[in-house]
């Protein structure tokens, strides 16, 4: 069985990597529903096995309802656009010349001159 795109990204993270995916998922500032959390948990205990069960994934999150395969499906979605979220994050605090540059790019477009020169003056 081929592997959806969720659990083949999850297999590539290594142990830090999972941890600070768990932290980004526990913050309300990018996450707002801990069921992200828990179904990060519960597909990652499936990575592992070498599995994908969307049934065991919904009952997991909705003990008390029926399966509903676009519920977990849509949830599964969520999540991994959380997880690419954070490659992009992770990417951009290993680059802080991009990171500057972006946000120069954001004082500028805000018209937010003295900021906008701060942060050139940073970059070079």
């Amino acid at each position: 069985m081929k592997s959806p795109d969720l659990w083949n990204m999850l297999e590539k993270l290594e142990n830090r990597e999972l941890s600070r995916f768990r932290k980004y998922l526990s913050s309300p500032y990018f996450n707002s529903d801990e069921k992200h959390l828990q179904l990060f948990e519960a597909v990652y205990e499936q990575v592992q096995e070498d599995r994908c069960d969307r049934e065991a994934l919904d009952a997991i999150l909705f003990p008390y309802k029926p399966f509903a395969y676009t519920r977990i499906t849509n949830l599964i979605s969520d999540l991994k656009k959380h997880l690419e979220g954070f490659f992009v994050q992770e990417k951009l605090k290993a680059d802080s010349v991009k990171e500057e540059s972006l946000l120069m790019e954001v004082m500028n477009e805000r018209g937010l001159d003295k900021l906008f020169g701060q942060s050139h003056t940073r970059l070079k």
